[in-house]
């Protein structure tokens, strides 16, 4: 089964998803200390160390949403991550955590990479870009949908084309 909200994603360009592919050789070998950032800053967690199904699931979850790889795998471990976050932050941090996770892979690939020109970097930050916030409409919809089904309203969920979710149709967020 496709998930719903995966059909509303765009394809990444052979641009975006070479660039993406980049980033991840660039981000995956300074991950777990850019994330632990992450979650001390964003969320507040006092941790000295991720636990490791935190740093499975993210590690996944980047590897998918850097080229654009939103399938049903990406959307049954990120249902775990929010569960996860969900129980340490309420919608607003949640979201709000989304400019230091940002910040912290593009500070990295800054930092770390080598582009040919600013052009190419300038496309590397927007391709890390729309990765992070099409990985954050998720998060956003996710927590919309729990809302909803815990208020008994899910007529006012609507979904990112606009269109108001059948019961059931909110694919692995269909319970959340």
């Amino acid at each position: 089964m496709i998930d719903p909200l995966a059909q509303r994603i765009s394809p990444w360009s052979s641009s975006q998803l070479s660039l993406g592919r980049k980033a991840l050789d660039v981000l995956m070998p300074h991950f777990e200390p850019m994330l632990l950032d992450t979650y001390r800053r964003a969320l507040g967690v006092d941790w000295d160390k991720l636990p490791d199904d935190v740093v499975q699931n993210e590690k996944f979850k980047l590897g998918r949403i850097a080229v654009g790889n939103f399938d049903q795998d990406y959307f049954e471990r990120q249902r775990a991550v929010i569960k996860n976050v969900a129980g340490i932050a309420n919608y607003f941090d949640c979201v709000l955590a989304y400019h230091v996770y940002a910040s912290n892979l593009i500070g990295t690939l800054m930092e770390r990479g080598k582009f040919k020109d600013s052009a190419e970097r300038s496309q590397a930050i927007e391709a890390i870009l729309k990765s992070v916030f099409t990985d954050m409409a998720v998060v956003v919809t996710f927590y919309v949908l729990r809302g909803s089904h815990r208020t008994g309203d899910l007529g006012r969920a609507r979904t990112a084309g606009g269109a108001v979710p059948e019961p059931g149709a909110a694919g692995v967020f269909a319970d959340a």
